[in-house]
């Protein structure tokens, strides 16, 4: 939902992301993106509530467009991952091996990952270390 004020600005100054809590709503919202956003764009996978294979979004060797759906080119990937456990009642738990997948899907294809929030001994904890570092990135251009 683009705002009609932002139609004329140039995609590179607008960031676009879907959130994606599993695989099944990660293919569904992802692809969906890439379709209809060739700007900049994001995926916000919080609360995550299992594996994530996210490769074939992210940047990869193979020359552009990779995907096709209903006749259109994909020529984006996504160039940002951000992602956290769920906080607040009830919360359903993130295994940290989720986590730690998708940040080295992230590095093998030199994609910027921020970890937001995970549970730690029963505690919410903002900015977490994750194997000895807190894993802050953003994009160059954010």
């Amino acid at each position: 939902m683009l705002p009609l004020e932002w139609q004329d600005y140039p995609p590179y100054y607008i960031r676009m992301g879907v959130t994606a809590e599993n695989q099944e709503m990660a293919d569904k919202r992802i692809l969906e993106l890439l379709l209809s956003w060739q700007g900049k764009n994001f995926v916000s996978y919080e609360p995550a509530l299992s594996h994530l294979n996210i490769k074939n979004y992210l940047p990869a060797s193979l020359p552009l467009p990779r995907y096709e759906k209903n006749g259109k080119l994909i020529v984006s990937d996504i160039d940002w991952i951000i992602c956290g456990d769920e906080s607040g009642t009830n919360a359903r738990p993130m295994d940290i091996e989720w986590a730690r997948s998708v940040r080295d899907q992230c590095q093998a294809a030199d994609v910027p990952f921020f970890l937001k929030q995970i549970v730690v001994d029963g505690k919410l904890v903002h900015m977490p270390k994750l194997d000895g570092k807190v894993w802050d990135q953003f994009p160059e251009d954010a």
